[in-house]
C-alpha cells in the first residue's frame, strides 16, 4: 500500500527541521512489514488530528544506523523531542 506521506531524502529533511515549527519525520524501509502495517494504519489516521504539523518520510539509508523500522522523529521549533 502505498503511503500518502511524501518521502524525502535525508539532505532534504534536514533542511526542514529548520524551516518548519512542527514536524514529523518517518524512516521506513520498502518491505518492512511492520511500516506496511502501522504508517497507513496507525501513523496517517492520527496525523488526520494534527494538520499543523508536517509529515515527510525517509526511505533511504541514513547516515547514522538505524536498528529497526519505522523510526519516527518528532521535532519542535528544531529541536528533536
Amino acid at each position: 500500500m502505498e503511503s500518502a506521506i511524501k518521502v524525502v531524502s535525508e539532505k532534504s529533511a534536514m533542511k526542514m527541521i529548520k524551516n518548519f515549527d512542527n514536524l514529523v519525520l518517518v524512516h521506513s524501509k520498502d518491505g518492512c512489514p511492520v511500516c506496511e502495517y502501522f504508517i497507513p494504519e496507525v501513523l496517517e489516521p492520527i496525523l488526520k488530528d494534527w494538520p499543523h504539523v508536517k509529515v515527510k518520510m525517509i526511505k533511504e539509508q541514513l547516515t547514522f544506523p538505524v536498528g529497526s523500522h519505522p523510526v519516527i522523529y518528532f521535532f519542535k521549533n528544531s529541536k528533536c523531542v
